[in-house]
């Protein structure tokens, strides 16, 4: 699109007339919102113009809400285009896109989005609530049916319920996915992170492990009630020799669950059982216990959450709880738009699922 240059020959000033044919190119979805636009250098060699023409055309689309700008990262589209005067444009707002398990989740949004005749359009807050509110804050200028939202960092206190309900004052349907923001009043689809958690404890002790300790992350909801899942079940319990939790955050989860793992072998006050937040955690886990010369499961049995495909290619293979990814994506899709068609009032899903049993765990009767 930004390839081949093209000649400005208007009567209206050449930043004018670059401003309109980008403002033309957002309109008919050639830059879709969040796209990075082209460098000014770029800007300069497409258009054959000065440095300082592309920066006026570029001050102005921002002052129109066109383009924002991001410090050190350049400038991107601020702007959902729509064809209709109702807006069919249902953006998910979640807190990351490319990684894990969210392509499957996102994938089945859209699936469930375009046979309905919607557009989807899809940002990430990279679980920063400073950039939830930008990206919330945007949303405002724009003509958009609904907001599909992963809140971030779910447990921590909510700091942008006023742009929430902004929007939801201006009309726009708001619906949860995977956690809530308990002071907003909307419907959320989620998994039942609690029984899951308690139905996987479960299984490590009947499995004969009574030293079990659990890895549980403590800045989003799901990390919560996967943690009281886990108490549940082990109050339920007799005879459980050693057990406990260790938390962390999003800034550190590639740090405390390793070094904690690690802490606990050297001072050989290890469980024979971790229960892992999810399968990245897992894989960390197997990684240490590995560096710390022993086996999974031979030495330490590890179980986990989402039966991502990192529990298919770690060794050994992790048994995991199954993330119906796809299936809640398509029920949160499906119930966005009956808000927008239907005005309707839905009530909360929250989805269970059953345990993929592979070879992380061993039976310590056998």
């Amino acid at each position: 699109m930004f390839k081949k240059p093209i000649v400005l020959n208007g009567k209206a000033p050449k930043f004018v007339q670059i401003q309109e044919d980008l403002i033309n190119k957002i309109l008919n979805y050639d830059i879709l919102y969040d796209d990075k636009i082209p460098s000014e250098t770029e800007l300069m060699t497409y258009y054959n113009v000065s440095r300082h023409t592309v920066r006026m055309a570029l001050l102005n689309l921002q002052k129109e809400n066109f383009i924002r700008k991001e410090h050190g990262k350049g400038s991107f589209c601020n702007y959902i285009a729509d064809k209709g005067h109702e807006s069919k444009t249902i953006l998910v707002l979640t807190t990351y896109i490319s990684d894990y398990i969210f392509p499957f989740v996102i994938s089945g949004i859209e699936k469930e989005l375009t046979a309905r005749g919607y557009n989807m359009m899809v940002a990430c807050t990279q679980n920063d609530k400073i950039k939830e509110a930008q990206i919330l804050k945007n949303l405002l200028t724009q003509n958009i049916a609904a907001l599909i939202i992963e809140p971030t960092r779910s447990a921590d206190p909510n700091a942008n319920s006023a742009l929430i309900q902004e929007l939801q004052n201006k009309g726009v349907k708001v619906i949860f996915l995977n956690a809530e923001y308990s002071d907003i009043s909307a419907p959320f689809v989620r998994l039942d992170d609690e029984k899951l958690s308690y139905d996987l404890t479960k299984l490590g002790i009947n499995l004969g492990h009574k030293s079990i300790h659990g890895i549980f992350k403590k800045d989003d909801l799901q990390g919560i009630r996967r943690e009281a899942g886990f108490f549940k079940a082990i109050e339920e319990s007799e005879n459980l020799e050693n057990y406990r939790t260790v938390t962390y955050t999003t800034v550190t989860k590639h740090i405390v669950p390793l070094d904690y793992v690690k802490t606990q072998i050297k001072n050989n006050t290890h469980p024979t059982l971790f229960i892992c937040y999810n399968d990245e955690i897992a894989v960390d886990v197997i990684r240490a216990i590995n560096e710390c010369g022993l086996k999974c499961p031979e030495d330490i049995s590890v179980l986990s959450f989402d039966d991502s495909t990192l529990a298919y290619t770690s060794s050994p293979n992790i048994t995991s709880v199954v993330h119906p990814k796809e299936k809640l994506g398509k029920l949160v899709a499906s119930n966005a738009i009956s808000m927008v068609e239907d005005n309707a009032k839905l009530e909360n899903i929250i989805l269970t699922s059953d345990i993929s049993i592979k070879k992380s765990c061993i039976n310590i009767y056998q």
